[in-house]
């Protein structure tokens, strides 16, 4: 058994050596592979030679594409500054947001003057209302008839008595007081009293207080009594009496007042009745 089994194991060994040995055959490829193959080995030389025409990621275009894109830029730019710019003026460019920030501020100067105007003629207003009825008001009234007042004077000085009255709401003041008894065809300007006058003894006229005060005739006018008593003056033709008496005061707020008052002799009534127009009787 021994004497087949070593010739066999022999036998097997050298026929694995002498197929080992024997080159190796090329693998047979059919036509229709090889074509295909070709075409595929052609089409990737052609890759691989050809210049790619896609930018690279992050690198800058060269060339006329890099030109247009900085002309559009630019373009764009200008626009844009186009928008932010009036037209020319006299060479000159003016931004849109200045001047129309420069005329807002203007119209609200305009508006801020035109209400510190009306806010001050408002104050005006405010104030001449206040003075108007904050203020003293002094009347001169009540001047009759001519009187012979023999405890003053001696007999044949003929006076006449007259009221100052404030009718206002605060004190008055007397600054000045003028007076006159005249005899002519009107009357002439009335000169200042002298300081024992009683308005000038006591010059605060308190509200809702009256004063009576006399003023006496001058020596150039005669006088009469008529059977009844009457105290009248010696009259030529064409002439008149007249009694004209001008008050100029003050108030605790206010200042530069006056009161004018003018009276003529009636020869029917045989007293003084108001003459004149507003030069001669006003409040002031």
């Amino acid at each position: 058994m021994l004497k087949y089994l070593v010739p066999a194991v022999f036998l097997f060994a050298s026929s694995d050596v002498a197929w080992s040995q024997e080159p190796p055959k090329a693998p047979q490829i059919e036509p229709k592979q090889q074509s295909e193959s070709g075409l595929k080995a052609q089409e990737n030389r052609g890759q691989k030679t050809a210049p790619s025409t896609q930018p690279l990621v992050g690198a800058p275009e060269i060339g006329t594409k890099g030109t247009d894109r900085k002309g559009q830029s630019e373009s764009n730019e200008r626009s844009e500054q186009g928008t932010e710019f009036w037209p020319p003026l006299y060479g000159y460019r003016l931004k849109v947001t200045d001047t129309l920030l420069v005329s807002i501020t203007f119209l609200l100067f305009l508006a801020t003057s035109a209400l510190w105007f009306a806010t001050r003629q408002l104050v005006r207003g405010t104030e001449t209302a206040f003075n108007k009825l904050e203020r003293p008001y002094l009347f001169i009234t009540n001047a009759k008839n001519f009187f012979h007042d023999k405890e003053r004077a001696p007999m044949g000085i003929a006076s006449v008595a007259y009221e100052v009255a404030n009718h206002g709401k605060t004190p008055a003041i007397i600054d000045n007081v003028r007076a006159v008894i005249c005899s002519g065809v009107e009357p002439v300007t009335p000169i200042r009293v002298n300081d024992q006058h009683e308005l000038f003894v006591s010059r605060v006229v308190a509200p809702l207080y009256t004063y009576h005060p006399l003023e006496d005739a001058p020596d150039g006018i005669n006088f009469d009594m008529t059977s009844s008593g009457e105290v009248i003056p010696q009259l030529k033709e064409g002439e008149d009496v007249f009694l004209w008496i001008i008050v100029s005061y003050r108030g605790a707020f206010t200042e530069g007042h006056e009161t004018s008052a003018c009276w003529r002799f009636d020869s029917l009534t045989n007293s003084l009745v108001q003459w004149g127009n507003d030069d001669y009787n006003y409040v002031r």
